[in-house]
Order: C-alpha cells, then structure tokens, then sequence
C-alpha cells in the first residue's frame, strides 16, 4: 500500500499459508473428543442460566461458531479442564444471545458510535493478524453500554478479517490528544468480555502516549487481568523496532508511514461489506463440509483468499443499505485509514511461527 493512498478493496493475506497444526497429544485430544461428544450428543439443548430455564436448541449460526478452534481455544483458557470448557462455552453461548451478536447489534444499530473513528479496524502485524485502534480522544456519546456494544461489534469484524491460520488480534490503544477516560466500571466490564468470551483472541495489546491519570487507572485494573492475558500488553513499546509491524502497516503514530484521516462513510461501508463477504463464504464452506460442530476454521477458511471482493454482500443481518452513514465525514488529525491487506510478513518477526493447535494463544 501506497502512503496517502485509500485502498477500497481487501484482498487475502500475503503472508504464505502455515502449515496445519500438528496432531494434539493424546491427552488433548481426549479433552477435546470429550467436550465436541456433550455438544454433539443426540438432541442436545443448551441449559438455561436459571435453575428450572427452559432448554434451548442451537441456532445454525451457534454450531458454525462452534468449530474445532474454538472448542481448542477454550479448553487452552481453562487448562484443559474440560467440564470447564463445557460450562464456559456454554456460558458464552447464553451471553451472545442476550447480548444480541446475532440479532439486534447490527451496523444500523452501531454506527452512530463509529461516525468519529474511535475504533478503526486497519492493516496487519507481521503474523497477519488484524489491528483494532482504539482511540479514546475520539469519544462521541455518554452511553457506556452501547459505547461497549460497538466495541465488541469492532472485535467481531476482526475476527471475521482473520485468514486461514489466524486467531488473535492486535489492540493498539493510543491515549493522545487529551483522550477521555473510560470509567473503571466500564473498563472492568470490558475486560470480563474479553477475558470471559474471547478466550486466547487476544494476541497483543499495545499501549502509548499514557498520561499519568492513565497509569494510575491502569495499576487500579490490571489486577482484574488474567496472569496470561497480563503478559501481552506492553507499554510504549516501539512496535517498528520490535519487529511486531512494518511501517506500510501502521499509522505514523506509532512509527509507521501511513497518514490518512478517518473519512467514516467510505471507510464504514467498505469495512460492512467486506466482512459480510468474508462471513458468507465461511458459511458456504461450512455448510458444504456438512453443517455440524467441531467443522475446522483451517478448512472454512479456504476459500478466503480467492473471494471476489468486488462483489455485493447478501448477509442482511450485517448490509448496510446505501444512505446509512447519511453522508458523515469526519475529518480527523490523527491517522487511520480504512481495512487493507497484511504484508509480505518477516518471518523472523516475533509470534510469525505457526504454533501447535496445543500451544496456540
């Protein structure tokens, strides 16, 4: 990518494709046939969270989240606990109903929380995993649960920009000019999202330009953080000379060359679109690999790099009809630009090796 130049098409990571996971060891795997046996079992209804609830069948969008990769990334979170693992799927799967991913948190219903870029989905670390910018400067509304819907509607997206072999994002948090701080409440709660129901997603967080109240607040939260989770955030790290990114694929911020404002109307549709295309296609694939649980990301995500992104997305769930954004452009002094493809990746660049299906986090 061009500095100054918008790219308005994503196209499939350069980074060659890794070599499948290795087999799981022996142990693993009977935790894993385990948890894939209670969630596969004849006539299974997921239990209520209240004694005496009525049980409830899955959705076909619950089973198709229910892959191999997931069942694994949570039986890494709990140790290879596999009752554990149960119980927290379970509760994961309670807690994206009530909390409507699959329903009413649609674009229409988080855009106004976007018109300012406060979160800005662009480019890749040299492992090809997608970046998530947050910026708290660009705060527009008061309304903490839906400031928070957004959020984790951003994570979803970044998910779905995930190519075959990824399963971590990156988090960048920038706390320049004169940035609002979120309350503690807000903060723990986001975090208990993240920790509760993104297990093993997060790949990195990186934190700059943190002012003293900042510091203070982040003594006062980290203590909430889970010991693993802890140990991927780093503070004021220098993400260039760490090998973690190449300047194409960073704002200059943090080191990088790219310099655009955040242009919210082409950046929100294209980023609505794209994803749609991504989702669908991954739900293509399932269902022609049978539609069942336990269905491999590695094999959904096949067809990814040979989408045609020029194509008009048919998820309605997630389209945005044109006129949504009803013409908002925000022109920002910071520098984001809109969702790109990943580099041609340095393969001595920390965390570029593909890991075993056991050791992934």
């Amino acid at each position: 990518m061009s500095d100054g130049v918008t790219k308005n098409t994503i196209e499939p990571c350069s980074l060659p494709i890794p070599t499948q996971p290795s087999p799981l060891p022996e142990n693993v795997q009977t935790f894993y046939d385990t948890i894939l046996a209670h969630f596969t079992q004849e006539k299974y209804l997921l239990p209520s969270e209240e004694a005496g609830g009525e049980a409830t069948e899955l959705t076909a969008d619950e089973k198709r989240w229910l892959t191999r990769e997931q069942l694994l990334r949570y039986l890494r979170a709990t140790k290879n606990d596999a009752p554990e693992a149960i119980a927290r799927l379970e509760a994961t799967l309670r807690w994206r109903r009530s909390y409507g991913l699959n329903s009413f948190i649609t674009p229409d219903y988080v855009e106004p929380e976007g018109l300012t870029g406060k979160v800005v989905l662009f480019g890749y670390d040299n492992s090809c995993r997608p970046s998530v910018y947050l910026l708290p400067s660009r705060q527009n509304t008061d309304v903490p649960e839906k400031q928070l819907q957004y959020t984790i509607w951003n994570i979803e997206r970044a998910i779905d920009l995930m190519d075959q072999g990824v399963e971590n994002l990156v988090l960048l948090i920038d706390f320049s000019d004169k940035a609002k701080q979120p309350s503690l409440s807000t903060a723990r709660t986001m975090l208990g999202f993240l920790q509760n129901h993104y297990p093993e997603r997060l790949g990195r967080a990186c934190v700059i330009n943190i002012p003293m109240v900042v510091s203070f607040f982040l003594k006062i939260v980290m203590p909430f953080v889970d010991p693993n989770t802890r140990e991927k955030v780093f503070l004021n790290q220098d993400v260039i000379k760490t090998g973690l990114y190449t300047p194409a694929e960073i704002t200059t911020k943090w080191g990088g060359t790219v310099t655009f404002p955040y242009e919210h109307a082409p950046y929100w549709s294209e980023l609505v679109r794209v994803t749609s295309l991504r989702r669908e296609e991954e739900k293509r694939a399932w269902e022609a690999l049978g539609g069942s649980i336990g269905i491999s990301e590695w094999e959904m995500k096949k067809g990814l790099r040979n989408l045609d992104y020029t194509a008009k997305a048919t998820d309605t769930t997630t389209k945005v009809e044109e006129g949504t954004s009803n013409g908002t452009t925000v022109e920002a002094t910071t520098t984001e630009a809109v969702v790109t493809s990943p580099p041609t990746p340095n393969v001595d660049a920390p965390d570029s090796k593909p890991a075993t299906e056991s050791e992934q986090a």
